[in-house]
């Protein structure tokens, strides 16, 4: 009986995503300066929201992104969901959807 429920328990963990894995995937590619604001993780895609107050980050970030993408390397998609600035132009906003391989 243990052996079962042992059996059973191994076949559920080994069918269960690794969302770590998937996330320390994107944040291997985010330079220095961003806030992750906002985060959705489901199996085959991410939505992440990150905000910063350098252009040159957000740029970087994305870069290395699609550089990603080009290379097949973790991410099969990205897409630019919305870029926002608020009203003193100071800081950014930016959603991109990831879907990975």
């Amino acid at each position: 009986m243990v052996e079962d429920r042992l059996k059973s328990s191994n076949a559920i963990i080994s069918k269960r995503v690794n969302f770590d894995e998937s996330l320390n995937k994107v944040l291997i590619k985010m330079p220095s300066g961003l806030v992750v604001t906002a985060l959705t993780l489901s199996k085959e895609k991410l939505s992440v929201t990150v905000t910063s107050s350098s252009l040159q980050n957000l740029d970087t970030f994305l870069n290395n992104l699609v550089t990603a993408v080009d290379k097949k390397e973790d991410f099969s998609k990205i897409t630019l969901v919305n870029f926002i600035t608020n009203e003193t132009g100071n800081q950014f906003t930016l959603t991109v959807d990831i879907v990975t391989l």
